[in-house]
Formats: structure tokens, C-alpha cells, sequence
């Protein structure tokens, strides 16, 4: 089973003459239909597609769940881990992508291109006259990066290469694995009061939730910032907004928002100050080849009889708690 995204990866192709392929999952697909090709399945390949507890539980063959992603929070992992089912994802796959996509919207933002971009079109040429379009440089400015994993890390080195002072966040890492991306570790409150530019790259869970909230903007300069390419929840985007409208915070530019896809009432939308791409950093053509091999291999490999890399597998408890039978497909 693939989802309608995964069609472009070639996963039809990569999985030709090893498995069968059907497209229950997708938009244009119900969800009646989904739950009921659940019950014939052996592995689900998904990209955004919900991989829900009412499916797994229909999905008595199913040996595995590979997310043709980095993320994985459209999956239920501890339904999957209890019924013995691998969870796996694109470990890497995504790593540059997200992380250019994060520097391109800083200097979006910095040089306020957006702004250029939209009087200019509206036939606006006299924008540049004005206080207006007057964007800032960032060399010699301070990043702040909350999240030191591949992509914080990638993201740091980028940002030292452009004349940049780096500050991280992160309690799972130690200042060695920090000095290696070329980022000085501190506490998010010293990062959100210090960085001029405060880049979110880590993942969402109980800790992350709202961890940028009312308190944590009320330190930000007013001159500052932030910049999230990672997941929305990790935002409280009412007190974003009261931020941004405030002018207490300078600007922001979000990849990602708490509801996916948004409705046209997000009051984010309506903010001048405010960029918000559709959830497409990790998006890129590189991405898509390389997301669907990994999946398809972690797919093959488990039904071989095999367990998926110890790099992508995201639930390695299976391990030992026991994993559903497999028959070989080779």
C-alpha cells in the first residue's frame, strides 16, 4: 500500500516484480475505501498519509510502516510498537532540503524580498524609495538554533559560512557535537534573548510543545526574527501573532503551522510581517528519489525476513517485544 505521493517517487517501479502495489491512501481516496484494503497489505508506504490506530488494527498482515519522510508524527508508533509493526522513516533524506529552506527564509526576511516581491508585481517600482523595502544584511548577526539534530547541525554550518555567530539549543547534545557544527551551546532563554535570527529545527514532542509561547517572546528583541521549519506545535501561534502584531518581535516565517492544512481564518495569514510555505522545505526533487529508495529498500529488507537499518528504524522496541512474522519475498 502507497499513498498518492509516493507515486512519484517511483516506488511503483522500485518495488516492481517484489510486491504488488495498490493506492488506497490520498485525498481523492475515503476513508472507508482505506480501511478496507487494510486487511490485504503486507507493508504501507506513506509520505503525509494518516496511518491511523483504526487501520493498523484492520491490518492484521501488516510486518511494516515506512514514512517516505523524516517525519513520522502522521503515524500512531505506539499502536504500530504494541501490534509488533516496524516504524520506519527517511532518516537523512530530507536533511539539506529543510535546511536550506530555513536559510532561504532568513534572508527572505532579512532582506525583505517578500516585500520587493509583492509591491513590485502590484506595479509598486517606488517601494525601493521608501523605509520600506529597506532590508538588513546577516553576516555578522546571531543565529540561534533550537535543535542541534542533522538538520540544526547542517542549518549552523551554513550559517557560519556566511559570517554568522551560531547559538544552540538542545539538552541531548554536548558542546563537542555543537563546536563540530560550529555552534556555541546555551540555554533557549539565552538564545532566544541573544540571536537575531531564531531558526526551530527540532523535533515536536511532550518537551517541544509549545516551547516557543508568550514567555519566550516576551525576551525576543524587537529587531529579531524567528524561523520554523520544523513542526507547528512547537510555536504557540497566539502568542506569535499577539507578538507580531504587537511589533514586539520583528517578523517570522513558518513552514509548518499546529493545523495542517490550515483554514483561510489563521489570523497569521493576514499579517504583513509573516511569511507561511505550505509545509514544502524537505520538498525537492533530490528528496522525492531518495525518500522512496529508502523506503522501498526498508520495506524489502523486512519482508525478507530482515529488520530495518538501526538509522531509520523509529521504533527499535520492537525488537524486542517481538516482531510479526515474516515470509520471504526474494
Amino acid at each position: 500500500m502507497a499513498d498518492r505521493e509516493t507515486e512519484k517517487m517511483r516506488i511503483p517501479d522500485l518495488l516492481e516484480g517484489f510486491a504488488d502495489i495498490i493506492f488506497p491512501v490520498g485525498n481523492t481516496i475515503s476513508k472507508s475505501e482505506m480501511l478496507r484494503h487494510a486487511g490485504e497489505v503486507d507493508a504501507i508506504i506513506s509520505v503525509f498519509g494518516k496511518v491511523t490506530e483504526e487501520t493498523i488494527s484492520l491490518a492484521t498482515k501488516l510486518k511494516i510502516i515506512a514514512v517516505a519522510a523524516a517525519g513520522y508524527d502522521n503515524v500512531d508508533v505506539k499502536t504500530a510498537t504494541a501490534e509488533g509493526i516496524f516504524v520506519t522513516r527517511a532518516a537523512t533524506a530530507s536533511v539539506e532540503g529543510v535546511a536550506e529552506h530555513a536559510l532561504g527564509l532568513m534572508i527572505c526576511l532579512s532582506k525583505k524580498i517578500y516585500v520587493g516581491a509583492k509591491e513590485s508585481s502590484a506595479g509598486n517600482w517606488g517601494i525601493r524609495d521608501t523605509k520600506e523595502a529597506f532590508g538588513g544584511e546577516i553576516n555578522g548577526k546571531t543565529a540561534g538554533v533550537i535543535g542541534l539534530g542533522k538538520v540544526g547541525r547542517s542549518l549552523s554550518r551554513k550559517l557560519v559560512c556566511l559570517g554568522m555567530k551560531v547559538l544552540a539549543s538542545d539538552p541531548y547534545v554536548d558542546s563537542s557535537v555543537a563546536r563540530d557544527a560550529g555552534a556555541e551551546l546555551t540555554s533557549l532563554n539565552q538564545l532566544v534573548s541573544s540571536a537575531d535570527f531564531i531558526c526551530i529545527t527540532s523535533s515536536l514532542t511532550s518537551e517541544t510543545k509549545h516551547a516557543i509561547g508568550a514567555h519566550e517572546l516576551m525576551k525576543v528583541k524587537s529587531s529579531s526574527f524567528l524561523i520554523n521549519v520544523a513542526r507547528g506545535g512547537i510555536v504557540d501561534e497566539t502568542a506569535l501573532f499577539d507578538a507580531l502584531s504587537a511589533g514586539r518581535i520583528a517578523g517570522a516565517a513558518l513552514d509548518v503551522l499546529e493545523s495542517e492544512p490550515p483554514t483561510t481564518q489563521n489570523p497569521l495569514f493576514r499579517l504583513k510581517n509573516c511569511i507561511i510555505t505550505p509545509h514544502i522545505a524537505g520538498l525537492t526533487v533530490e528528496r522525492y528519489e531518495s525518500c522512496g529508495k529508502v523506503a522501498t529498500d526498508e520495506v524489502k529488507r523486512t519482508l525478507n525476513g530482515g529488520s530495518p537499518s538501526s538509522d531509520n528504524l523509529v521504533n527499535p522496541e520492537v525488537l524486542k517485544l517481538g516482531v510479526r512474522s515474516t515470509a520471504s519475498h526474494s
